[in-house]
């Protein structure tokens, strides 16, 4: 029996050093020892949309402000989960002083999938100040057939709802 993917993303190679975006054919050169870890300048978007997300973040903030796949505790050690369950936001803006607390946690969707949802339900319980910090970001459309958005869309939680096109037109998020 096979397994099928959620949904198909196409994954984006970005080499920093050079502004470029690196073919999935000629990443293999980047490769360290471990197999699947890359040199620190070799980044790894797991979609195009994410991608173009991080482009327009780096426009609005610059480089040096903006911290990838951030790991933000949601759930606190205990039985279940010993050392504590983590989520990790696709990007964090901050004023890129070390040690200060980020102002702006920004997520790009893609899809959204159940398993989102049940972070977004986490946040908004127990890590309030992420959750009104966080900003999600659609493609072309909000998913608004989706029970989660539609509530989202009907709270004060709307204006953190954007779509790629958007997002385009801020010259910092509100």
């Amino acid at each position: 029996m096979s397994v099928r993917p959620k949904y198909k993303a196409k994954p984006v190679v970005w080499n920093s050093n050079t502004c470029s975006v690196e073919s999935p054919e000629t990443i293999e050169q980047f490769r360290v020892r471990e197999r699947f870890k890359l040199p620190s300048h070799i980044w790894r978007f797991d979609s195009q949309h994410e991608f173009k997300v991080y482009l327009e973040l780096k426009r609005m903030y610059g480089e040096h402000k903006i911290s990838r796949q951030v790991p933000v505790l949601v759930i606190a050690p205990g039985f279940s989960y010993p050392k504590g369950k983590t989520w990790k936001v696709d990007f964090v803006i901050s004023s890129g002083a070390e040690g200060v607390k980020p102002f702006l946690y920004v997520e790009a969707k893609g899809a959204f999938l159940t398993e989102f949802a049940l972070i977004l339900g986490i946040l908004e319980e127990y890590q309030f100040d992420v959750f009104r910090k966080l900003k999600i970001i659609f493609p072309e459309r909000l998913p608004v057939g989706n029970k989660v958005v539609k509530a989202l869309l009907e709270s004060d939680f709307r204006k953190n709802l954007l779509t790629l096109k958007e997002l385009e037109k801020f010259r910092v998020l509100p």
